[in-house]
């Protein structure tokens, strides 16, 4: 668990990074899942201070996460 938290919260800081948030490529679909309190309490502090709102947080990690699996295989 402390691992895939290490990697949201680089995923996170990589995400802040990319600069302001993008239009949307195309549809979004709401999906549900479950995390630690404390993540999700991190998340919206992180949220709040960014200016950016969860859903782009979580989705510009995601796709960090995604990209950096994919090139170490």
């Amino acid at each position: 668990m402390a691992r895939n938290k290490v990697q949201f919260q680089k995923g996170l800081s990589e995400a802040q990074l990319d600069g302001p948030p993008s239009a949307p490529a195309e549809a979004s679909i709401t999906i549900t899942l479950k995390m630690p309190a404390s993540l999700a309490r991190d998340l919206r502090v992180h949220a709040m201070h960014s200016g950016m709102t969860t859903s782009e947080i979580v989705r510009r990690a995601i796709s960090a996460f995604l990209s950096a699996t994919h090139e170490h295989g």
